[in-house]
């Protein structure tokens, strides 16, 4: 996935960070200067729950090439200005700033369909450019949309639904050395097919209200189970650990 970052302050710098240290393929677009110290020092990240690290994404004054997201994080004083940066039409695009009225002004920009509601609950700064500090454990972010076609899910986005994927058939393997006669990972891929498209689990609404979610009693279980017969789940321990840096807790793997 290629996402773009308008807008490297507090909010944006931490996404972007966050996003390519995860992988993703990150563009941040700002003033040129603020880009140029991006580009030559990477982005500087000292977060409570993510720890301290310094990322390296690419850098940008315009966005000329297509991306799959864009997230706006400007001030909303600078909205205006700071979209004539863009130059490209981003299949989705993610405000992520104050107020309400720049929802209007992005689809008039953009296509309107493209554009989703969000919000941000977070505890950032940038104190300087090319360095954001965040310094509270909660993280959340919620986007919705009055149009069908943009309210991609887990199951319908490529990259994460083989992660569910294969976290499912990594569990299923387990449950069948533990003694499970019917354990069947396509049956469970075929329950959260005709799920509701805002399935939650109870894991995702403990994070989302700052509360300490059951790592070592639900996936901790499984890979100390994993263990025993020598099983291998790398996307469980994977999903785990991201999990558990949202949360800021200590991996069940570090207890095994």
């Amino acid at each position: 996935m290629r996402v773009g970052v308008l807008g490297p302050g507090g909010v944006g710098g931490l996404l972007a960070g966050a996003l390519q240290r995860s992988g993703t393929e990150v563009t941040v677009v700002a003033r040129d200067s603020t880009a140029a110290v991006i580009s030559q020092r990477g982005l500087r990240v000292d977060s409570v729950s993510l720890g301290g690290f310094v990322a390296h994404p690419r850098a940008a004054e315009r966005l000329e090439e297509p991306v799959d997201v864009l997230i706006v994080a400007t001030k909303a004083s600078g909205l205006k200005p700071a979209l004539e940066r863009i130059d490209t039409a981003p299949d989705l695009v993610l405000p992520l700033l104050n107020g309400l009225d720049h929802i209007a002004i992005l689809r008039e920009r953009f296509e309107p369909g493209s554009v989703l509601a969000g919000s941000i609950r977070v505890e950032a700064d940038r104190p300087e450019s090319g360095v954001v500090v965040h310094t509270s454990p909660f993280l959340v972010v919620e986007m919705a949309s009055r149009y069908p076609a943009v309210r991609p899910a887990i199951r319908s986005t490529p990259e994460l639904r083989a992660d569910l994927v294969t976290a499912i058939e990594e569990g299923c393997a387990v449950g069948l050395a533990e003694g499970a006669l019917d354990v069947d990972p396509a049956r469970a891929i075929g329950e959260l097919e005709r799920a509701h498209e805002t399935l939650g689990s109870s894991m995702q609404r403990d994070i989302a209200a700052g509360r300490t979610p059951e790592l070592d009693a639900i996936p901790g279980a499984v890979l100390r189970a994993a263990a025993r017969h020598g099983l291998e789940c790398p996307t469980i321990e994977r999903l785990v650990a991201i999990i558990a840096a949202r949360a800021g807790i200590a991996s069940p793997l570090l207890a095994r």
